[in-house]
Order: structure tokens, then C-alpha cells, then sequence
């Protein structure tokens, strides 16, 4: 069974076969809290000539997974053909916290609503709840002991959560009873980011701690700006501030350490096989760069490896 944190995951990747996306805001929804956004240009993926090749099998991949939740099929929601753009916020705990999901499509809000509330008053896997005077519907997610709680804000734009106050709050928003309050540094890099980005990333520090991912690195950085850009090939470049220019080579020394070892370890799979080649230009190809007290990170991923990704076992 797939469980949540996997199933928000995968709504990054559901962008890949999705359709073209509507020019609107969703960043006046994010919860207040938020210390780091996944933004997700659905329409840079989808029209990236490097993608169009590997469309379909992302498509039977999704389908394999399964895992769409029972309700969806109740109210007739398919996130995963309907999304047209996705923003995911955490807060600076998320490792206690679950994120606030943003989805924006075709989806169509009032027949949605219909469906749950028929569905809520036969006792359905969908419940009816109110809270703070706002309704939201309750989903039991497959076997999972825990809800997914499914706000429905602007027609096209849902809001999803595993607690019941992210998405309380959202529709408060919407309802003009609740103010929009982002930090003042979280929408300096909401201001970052770049439009013709396929999916752009922003963090704070304290979200990058996020399980022990990136060991020590977190602690010398203030926050994180960049994201991926798909067009003949895959560009990833990230900017990262950190308190000063010491701490800033510091910061660089660990990445360039982990790339190290990693340079190491494609070595020996190319000697095993040949076919990993791509694999260890991509590790190669990496570049940390420092100026004062920021750091510049980029990678690009060109169309053999990518080729060589979704070739199927020989």
C-alpha cells in the first residue's frame, strides 16, 4: 500500500502526464507557515521536446503504481490526468507536519461537491466536516488508518492535506476571513522564482533538515532558490545563501565531497557496464561554484542518459 508521503511525492511526477497549464495564482493559498514550496510548470513538462518520447511510459508508470485513492474514483477526481499545476508547501517541521498540497486543472469543483456529499450521506469512505465554520470533505485514503482532508477553493483549484488546519485555513483565505501572512523572506524567494522553470524549489534552512537527507549542509545555509528547466536537455541550477563567506565554503566543501563519492561509485559501475557512460558524465558535469556568501549548484542531464533511463532491461 502506498502511503501518503509516497502519494504526495508522486504529484510531482504526475505533471509529466498532465495537460497544458491556466495562468493563475495559488501562491495567496500556501499556509502561513510555509518555509519551503515545489512548484510544478506543468506546461514546461509536458511541451519539452526531451519528454514527448517518454510521455507514455511515465503514463503506464503512473497507472502500475495505483495509487489513487478510493475516493477519488467516488467523486470523480483524477489528479493524475487532470492536474494542470501543482504547488506542495511544508513548513520548518516536516518531519511532524504534512504538507499543503495545491492542485489546479480541469477539475470540475461543483460536480466534485455533489459526489461527496452523496457519497457522505451513504456512509461512504467520504465524510462531511466542519471546521472553524469552513466544510471540508474527510477521505479515507485506501487502508490507511489516517484521513486526507479535500478543500475546494477557486472553480479548477483543490486543496489537499493530511490535516484538517492546512486546509481550514486555505479556505479561509478564500473566504477572506483569513489573511495572508508568508514571511517576508519566504515571499522574497517566492519572488525567485522563474517562470520558465518546469518546477522551482524554495526552502529556508529548517526544511532542508528534512530526515537527516543532507547531514550537515542544512546548518551552514539560510535558504535555497532554483529549480529545474526541461527543454533538448534537463538544466537543474540552485542558488543557495548562506551566512557569510566562510560558512559558504564550507557548505561547498561538503557538496563537492558528496559529488566525490559519487564520482567514485559511477566509476565503478561503467567498469561493470559500459552502458552507465551517461550516468557518470551527468556526476561529472556537476559544478559548485562560490561568490562571498552564496553558492551556485548546477547539473545538466542530457537526452542519452535520459534515454538510457527509461530504456527498458535488455
Amino acid at each position: 500500500m502506498l502511503t501518503f508521503a509516497r502519494w504526495s511525492g508522486c504529484l510531482v511526477v504526475l505533471a509529466f502526464a498532465a495537460v497544458p497549464v491556466r495562468a493563475a495564482e495559488l501562491d495567496k493559498y500556501l499556509p502561513n507557515q510555509t518555509e519551503a514550496v515545489v512548484a510544478v510548470n506543468i506546461k514546461q513538462l509536458v511541451e519539452s521536446p526531451l519528454l514527448k518520447d517518454h510521455l507514455e511510459p511515465i503514463k503506464q508508470a503512473l497507472k502500475q503504481l495505483n495509487v489513487a485513492p478510493k475516493p477519488f474514483a467516488l467523486l470523480g477526481l483524477e489528479p493524475w490526468t487532470d492536474a494542470e499545476r501543482v504547488m506542495i508547501a511544508w513548513t520548518g517541521n516536516p518531519d511532524g507536519e504534512a504538507p499543503c498540497i495545491l492542485l489546479q486543472g480541469s477539475f470540475d469543483n461543483a460536480k466534485i461537491e455533489a459526489a461527496a456529499a452523496k457519497a457522505a450521506k451513504k456512509d461512504e469512505i467520504v465524510q462531511e466536516r466542519i471546521v472553524d465554520g469552513r466544510r471540508l470533505w474527510v477521505l479515507r485514503c485506501d487502508d490507511e488508518p489516517t484521513w486526507l482532508y479535500l478543500g475546494l477553493l477557486d472553480p479548477g483549484t483543490l486543496v489537499l492535506s493530511r490535516q484538517a488546519n492546512r486546509v481550514s485555513e486555505a479556505l479561509g483565505k478564500k473566504a477572506g476571513q483569513v489573511k495572508h501572512e508568508l514571511r517576508k523572506d519566504v515571499q522574497s524567494l517566492l519572488g525567485r522564482l522563474d517562470a520558465k522553470q518546469s518546477i522551482g524549489v524554495v526552502s529556508l534552512s529548517r526544511p532542508l533538515n528534512f530526515a537527516g537527507l543532507l547531514g550537515g549542509l542544512p546548518g551552514n545555509l539560510q535558504n535555497v532558490a532554483g529549480g529545474v528547466t526541461l527543454g533538448d536537455d534537463v538544466r537543474v541550477e540552485l542558488a543557495m545563501s548562506a551566512r557569510d563567506p566562510q560558512t559558504a565554503k564550507s557548505a561547498a566543501g561538503q557538496l563537492e565531497d558528496s559529488l566525490n563519492q559519487l564520482k567514485a561509485l559511477t566509476a565503478v559501475l561503467v567498469t561493470q557496464k559500459k552502458q552507465y557512460a551517461p550516468l557518470a558524465d551527468l556526476v561529472n558535469g556537476a559544478k559548485v561554484t562560490t561568490q562571498g556568501s552564496e553558492l551556485a549548484f548546477k547539473l545538466t542531464i542530457n537526452k542519452d542518459l535520459m534515454d538510457m533511463l527509461f530504456k527498458k532491461d535488455q
